[in-house]
């Protein structure tokens, strides 16, 4: 772009630059014309005057001969002659100088004596002109020329010259005089031709005016001071006094005369074939200038249309870059035939090449680019199949290994998807290879990502519905465990002495208890368990844990414990944190048969970035991380894929229920954390990563109180179960209660719409035919809003938590219930 404004403003200059030296050599030329006609016509001035001047010399010298003849012969001859003779002999003179009009003689007195010719007037009296004035004065005058003057003799201006007459003593006798007639003059001298404007002028020094060529009567005998100044032999401009103008003048002093010839010639009309070839001039110049403007113009109109073809280049080139680098895109090409090789910076930067690298088609390429293992002979074979005419386009998707070396980068490898097509000749040869390539990385991580993704999805399906599945039966079988250790419970209580009854019913209740365990187990891995969700601190939850496991662990393990969380708390329960740790330091333990170290760590982290985990994804934020790691041999990849399937277990039969992983990734699944599973055959590690809600200082478990007794409150009890009924029946009124029971839940509502004052309290199980437990307790809440209501479940959770708040209900409680925690639950609603 500058090269083109550079050239732009070159050919101005240049053109501006000749029509500048157009018009500055017509100027000189007009100048030097200008000189050349003023010198010509001074030069032909001069040589004007010079040649009138020496012509009015000859005439004066004629005339001056003709007085001193007719002076020396009248002195010498005329007194003896007669007056006839006298005028004769003058006739006769006059006749050899035709330019003489009037030859007289003046005697001392200043009277006309003779004439040379006969005219109408008297002989006149010319004592007082001044011609005879100073001849009569002085003797020494010699030829004296009188200014113009009107003769006596007749009426006509003439110009008298005269001599002084005087006897051979020198006494003084007259004058003769001859006069020329000014028209006579004028006449004679305006038959010259002196060119246009030009005028001659004859004057006494004085500045007198003789007689003016051509004929100007207004400056007939006037003075003109300011022509005697001017009055000098060098040629000359200058402003004539005559008539004001601008003139070239030339003045001559006649001999010595007291006259002096001028010639002028006007500025303006001397000038005029100067002014003609200036016209010329100004055309020739201005033609030029003008064919100047026009190859100037067209030049740059030259220059525009290269420059909006460049523009139009550069703006497609542009185009095509920008959509190049819109499309993520590099492009390259090689001229197989010379070896030449162009590649855009962008298809360098995606092959990790640097600009001006030489490279060969084949292999340059492929030795140069770093390319993965596993795509290099992919892309040697693709080239070589397109080179050869197999393939029609070259279609092909690879690795490159990014600067910076490996591991380091993220991620190290780069993927390249590149499109490329060879130009063959007539006879098929490739000559041209022409290759556009992409970074399609993030793709093939989206892909990745959304096949993990499609899988964990699958997983989460697969689980739910088998989560589904449990937790229903654990449901059914909850109502049957709770009849079952309630009237154990009781009949334990009724056994007196009977050591072999009240072995059998210990069997059972410990039978009881271990069924309930499990039931809990299949709801947590169902998250249908009923819990009070709050902040729990991790270090003091896995401490609690811990002591648990302390005493299974086999003695040829050892445990290392490091608690570094502080305060951190997730949102949760406690009993998760005791299932999750003691369900991973199980498996730990399983899986040292030989004996080892099982390390448990809780560390607080704060993650800046999202992190992608074996299991799951975590989100930047604080995080607290609980890992289990043992010295077994590893996860078999079968046994792998499938760890955290519920029921599956590869432990003997009667070690293991199949639930413990399976409850852990429900738990973690529900707390909204994720779980890193990293195994080698030198052992396993479980990180189980959870977001941290907030802080809270460790609490310690606080000893259990005496079940509390009531004061014959009526109770109202509704189950669909009749035994479970009877069971609640029989606890409330062992502990001081009134129980009022029902199986159906609509009759419970017709009895309390007849008398809402009569139940204190009302307990109620929620899965029931017709009618649940939570539109049982709306039902009778909107017939008295302060009526103590507690939900039993034991397929619950967040939602079902949600619902017996959002209707007034006091409390969601898990089933089934001890005797104990019945009056304790029972006991806190009352409150």
């Amino acid at each position: 772009m500058n090269e083109s404004v550079r050239l732009r403003q070159w050919i101005i200059s240049v053109g501006v630059t000749l029509i500048l030296a157009f018009f500055a050599l017509s100027a000189y030329d007009a100048w030097r014309l200008r000189q050349q006609v003023e010198r010509s016509t001074m030069r032909e001035l001069s040589n004007l005057a010079r040649a009138l001047s020496e012509e009015v010399e000859r005439n004066i010298q004629a005339v001056d001969l003709l007085l001193t003849d007719t002076a020396l012969w009248y002195r010498d001859h005329a007194a003896h002659l007669p007056p006839e003779d006298i005028m004769a002999s003058l006739r006769m003179r006059v006749g050899a100088t035709p330019q003489v009009s009037l030859l007289s003689i003046t005697d001392a007195d200043g009277k006309q004596r003779y004439r040379s010719r006969v005219m109408g007037t008297p002989l006149a009296d010319v004592s007082d002109r001044p011609y005879f004035i100073a001849l009569k004065a002085s003797r020494n005058l010699g030829l004296y020329i009188n200014r113009p003057l009107v003769l006596r003799s007749e009426p006509r201006s003439a110009l008298v010259a005269a001599r002084r007459l005087e006897t051979p003593t020198g006494e003084f006798t007259g004058v003769v005089t001859a006069a020329v007639v000014l028209d006579d003059l004028r006449e004679v001298y305006s038959a010259i031709d002196m060119g246009p404007g030009s005028a001659l002028l004859l004057t006494f020094d004085d500045g007198t005016l003789v007689i003016r060529a051509p004929t100007d009567h207004r400056t007939d005998g006037r003075r003109f001071p300011g022509l005697t100044s001017q009055q000098s032999s060098a040629p000359r401009v200058g402003v004539s006094p005559v008539d004001g103008r601008d003139k070239y003048i030339v003045s001559m002093q006649v001999a010595q005369r007291p006259l002096m010839m001028s010639v002028t010639r006007d500025v303006h009309d001397a000038m005029a074939p100067w002014r003609a070839e200036l016209v010329g001039l100004a055309g020739r110049a201005i033609a030029m200038a003008l064919a100047a403007l026009l190859t100037m113009w067209l030049m740059l109109r030259q220059l525009g249309r290269i420059e909006s073809g460049e523009r139009a280049l550069r703006h497609s080139e542009q185009r095509y870059a920008m959509a190049m680098e819109a499309a993520n895109e590099g492009h390259a090409e090689w001229n197989l035939e010379q070896g030449t090789f162009f590649a855009s910076e962008r298809w360098l930067y995606l092959h990790e090449l640097e600009p001006g690298q030489m490279l060969a088609p084949a292999e340059g390429l492929l030795k140069s680019v770093p390319l993965h293992p596993d795509d290099l002979e992919d892309a040697r074979l693709a080239w070589t199949q397109h080179i050869s005419g197999c393939t029609r386009d070259l279609d092909l998707e690879y690795r490159v290994l990014r600067k910076g070396g490996g591991a380091q980068a993220t991620p190290p490898w780069r993927w390249v998807h590149a499109r490329g097509r060879c130009l063959r000749d007539a006879s098929g040869k490739a000559t041209r290879f022409y290759s556009a390539a992409i970074d399609i990385t993030a793709r093939k991580a989206s892909e990745d990502e959304r096949e993990r993704l499609q899988d964990e999805l699958r997983q989460a399906l697969h689980m739910q519905a088998l989560g589904t599945l449990a937790g229903g039966i654990a449901h059914d079988f909850n109502n049957v465990l709770g009849a079952i250790l309630g009237h154990g419970e009781m009949a334990q209580k009724r056994a007196g002495s009977d050591a072999t009854l009240a072995r059998h019913l210990e069997r059972v209740m410990q039978a009881g208890t271990r069924a309930k365990l499990l039931v809990r187990r299949i709801l947590e891995f169902s998250r249908s368990g009923v819990r009070e969700q709050g902040l729990v601190n991790v270090d003091r939850a896995v401490e609690d844990a811990l002591q648990l496991v302390v005493p299974t662990l086999p003695s040829n393990v050892e445990l290392h414990s490091v608690l570094n969380a502080g305060t951190a708390a997730v949102m949760g329960d406690a009993l998760q944190i005791h299932q999750l740790v003691s369900n991973l330091c199980s498996n730990a333990i399983g899986a040292m048969r030989e004996g080892g170290v099982l390390r448990i760590s809780v560390e607080r982290h704060e993650l800046e970035l999202d992190r992608h985990l074996s299991h799951g994804a975590l989100r930047a934020g604080p995080h607290v991380s609980i890992r289990v790691a043992d010295q077994g041999h590893g996860i078999a990849p079968e046994v792998y894929v499938r760890m955290f399937d519920p029921f599956f277990s590869t432990k003997a039969v009667g070690e293991g229920t199949g639930l413990g992983l399976s409850v852990v990734h429900s738990i973690v699944s529900d707390m909204g954390g994720s779980i890193d599973v990293q195994t080698s055959p030198q052992g396993t590690e479980f990180s189980v990563w959870l977001p941290v809600a907030g802080e809270a200082e460790p609490a310690r478990a606080v000893p259990g109180a005496l079940a509390q007794r009531g004061q014959g409150q009526v109770l109202m009890v509704v189950d669909d179960e009749a035994p479970l009924v009877e069971f609640t029946e029989e606890v409330l009124a062992g502990l001081g209660y009134e129980p009022v029971g029902f199986t159906s839940s609509e009759q419970a509502l017709k009895v309390f719409e007849r008398d809402p004052a009569r139940f204190d309290a009302v307990l109620t199980d929620e899965t029931m035919p017709r009618m649940s437990g939570v539109q049982l307790a709306a039902r009778l809440l909107a017939l008295r809003p302060d009526l103590p209501v507690l939900v039993m479940s034991g397929y619950g959770g967040e939602e079902l938590e949600q619902r017996v708040r959002q209707i007034g209900a006091r409390a969601l409680v898990r089933k089934p219930l001890g005797a104990t925690e019945l009056a304790d639950v029972v006991a806190a609603a009352l409150k």
